[in-house]
């Protein structure tokens, strides 16, 4: 078997469509999308298994994008040349990569997500790895020479001999899953991605001014003001999420967990910078 057989991963994971958005391709097993962010960022989504083709169709889309581009993951793994060509691919061209809330990204999947300039994963995903394997007999068997590309594929995309050790140590039958709160041995870096607040959609409300109906006690025209004020910050171009923090007590009640306040402004501060 040539190196185009290697698998690496597929063993029934389940891997989430976040967006649902259509398939801009046919005919191999990995879904792609491409679209623009609010922001103006591109975003190219590759869901599902990896197979042969897909670093070709990759490519395609990937060259017809400028600007910021950051590339969504969620799959279960595939042929390992096909991933380890897409990764090298987003590495040169300087794509970010994610695996969104609610999604994993497994084998080939997590490779790829590793070739990213910067790393991102939800506090509710995770991305998994394990050795490279080929079909033998029956029975899914380590490969050396798979293993070896991708110890070759590590290096080049700069990561340490303990990143390298951590993604190729588990068995083609089991997998080491990297998630938020990290892992000490993985040696891996990323930005965690806070899970969002859900807020109700409303229709446009006029500008709320300063002027509190006499009314109101004092008491309320207080507590109006700090809740405009607060917002008020938060609208402004550059929030200053330190200047943000004096609203908060030491401990915030943060949907219905007493957390430190020191937490909950890192959640704040990742959001912000999005």
């Amino acid at each position: 078997m040539g190196i185009d057989g290697f698998r690496y991963g597929g063993r029934g994971l389940i891997a989430a469509c976040l967006f649902c958005l259509p398939s801009l391709k046919e005919g191999t097993a990995a879904d792609f999308s491409s679209y623009k962010s609010n922001d103006g960022t591109n975003i190219i989504q590759i869901s599902g298994k990896i197979e042969t083709g897909d670093a070709a169709q990759f490519g395609q889309i990937a060259s017809s994008v400028t600007g910021p581009t950051a590339v969504v993951l969620s799959g279960n793994g595939g042929i390992v040349i096909e991933g380890l060509k897409i990764g090298e691919a987003v590495h040169e061209r300087q794509f970010d990569t994610a695996v969104l809330n609610g999604n994993q990204c497994a084998s080939s999947c997590g490779l790829i997500w590793l070739a990213g300039a910067k790393r991102y994963l939800g506090v509710q995903a995770r991305v998994g790895f394990h050795a490279a394997y080929t079909m033998a007999g029956g029975e899914d068997k380590e490969t050396g020479v798979g293993n070896a590309l991708i110890g070759g594929y590590l290096t080049r995309l700069g990561l340490s001999y303990a990143a390298i050790i951590y993604v190729t140590s588990a068995p083609p039958d089991e997998m080491r899953w990297l998630q938020a709160a990290g892992d000490k041995e993985s040696d891996i870096s990323f930005t965690v991605i806070a899970e969002e607040p859900r807020q109700p959609s409303t229709p446009a409300q006029p500008t709320v001014t300063q002027n509190v109906p006499a009314a109101r006690s004092q008491e309320e025209r207080d507590a109006l003001n700090i809740i405009q004020s607060y917002y008020g910050r938060w609208s402004n171009p550059g929030t200053d999420v330190e200047y943000l923090a004096g609203y908060y007590n030491a401990t915030v009640n943060f949907y219905g967990k007493n957390t430190p306040r020191s937490k909950v402004m890192d959640i704040k501060r990742e959001f912000a910078a999005r």
